[in-house]
C-alpha cells in the first residue's frame, strides 16, 4: 500500500471495517461512517415543522338543564320503591335513563325496566329515599326537545 498524504486510516463506527479518510463521511449523528455502505442522510420527516394544534374546548360540557326533558311526580314514592307514577310518561321506554329528585335534594339515576303503562314506570333500583309527589322526574335528551 502506498503512502497517502493526509488520508488516514480509520474505522467505520457501523460496520468497523477499516477505511481511508477519503473514503469516510460524518453523518448526521457526529458518527464517522464508510460512504460506500454504511452512510445514511437525515430522514427529510425530521426536518418537518408541526404546526400548534390547540386541543382547548371552548364549552367541555354541555348545558344540562337545555339537555333535559322534564316531568313530576303524580304520587309519592316510598323509600326503595320502584313504582313511579308521573304526570307524563310519553316518550319513555325500556332502557332509558331516568333521574328522580328525591326529598333530600339529590337525584337518583337509574334506568327503565319495562315500557311504561300509560303513566306508571317502572324502575331498576329502589330509591334511596323519599320523593313527594311533584318531584322532578329527568330523562337526557339528544336533540333538546323539551320531553321525548
Amino acid at each position: 500500500m502506498t503512502y497517502i498524504p493526509n488520508d488516514y486510516w480509520m474505522i467505520c463506527e457501523r460496520c468497523g471495517a477499516k477505511y481511508r479518510y477519503s473514503e469516510m463521511r460524518q453523518e448526521w449523528t457526529g458518527s464517522w461512517v464508510c460512504r460506500i455502505g454504511c452512510w445514511e442522510p437525515q430522514h427529510p420527516q425530521d426536518f418537518v415543522e408541526s404546526k400548534y394544534d390547540d386541543p382547548s374546548v371552548l364549552v367541555a360540557r354541555p348545558d344540562v338543564a337545555n339537555k333535559m326533558g322534564e316531568t313530576t311526580l303524580n304520587g309519592d314514592v316510598a323509600k326503595w320503591g320502584t313504582t313511579l307514577i308521573l304526570t307524563d310518561a310519553g316518550g319513555l321506554a325500556e332502557g332509558d335513563p331516568i333521574g328522580i329528585a328525591m326529598d333530600n335534594e339529590v337525584v337518583h339515576w337509574t334506568f327503565i325496566t319495562a315500557d311504561p303503562v300509560l303513566t306508571t314506570v317502572l324502575i331498576n333500583d329502589g330509591l334511596p329515599w323519599t320523593a313527594t309527589s311533584g318531584n322532578a322526574v329527568s330523562k337526557p335528551s339528544i336533540d333538546n326537545e323539551t320531553w321525548i
